[in-house]
């Protein structure tokens, strides 16, 4: 992460956090300036979280594939994992979520240079649904 987050100004979110330490290690490892935006649909864990009283992360109950935040609102945005979980199957249903997902990815993220890290087991039906994402390109529905 210290190799690829270098402006210790930008704004981080991290996607999918659960009740994962990672935020918080981030902020504080990497010196970074303003607050780390975790968030994750299962509200308990966000409460739990919350309850830790860090006040270098924002956690917000959210849904990744249906973000609220504005386009263009994040220098980085960080992954370990969600991508993975959304990728049960091969199904079509599964195949919209993860296009959702990944065009909110790309939407909010700063248009100026902002960087997607995606920490992944990467089994191969996942590599397939990055490969098919960028290779269409955003926005489209990515059925064949």
């Amino acid at each position: 992460m210290k190799q690829t987050i270098k402006n210790k100004e930008g704004k981080v979110l991290v996607l999918g956090c659960g009740n994962s330490l990672l935020s918080e290690q981030m902020h504080k490892g990497l010196a970074l300036k303003n607050t780390v935006v975790s968030i994750d649909f299962e509200e308990q864990v966000i409460k739990r979280m919350k309850n830790r009283g860090v006040s270098s992360v924002d956690y917000q109950v959210m849904d990744a594939t249906a973000m609220s935040f504005e386009t263009g609102s994040f220098d980085y945005s960080v992954d370990k994992g969600t991508l993975d979980a959304l990728c049960a199957d091969k199904s079509p249903e599964t195949a919209a979520r993860v296009v959702a997902y990944l065009n909110e990815v790309v939407r909010t993220l700063s248009t100026k240079g902002g960087v997607y890290i995606c920490v992944s087991l990467l089994q191969d039906f996942v590599l397939d649904a990055l490969i098919s994402f960028f290779q269409k390109g955003m926005g489209n529905n990515h059925s064949d």
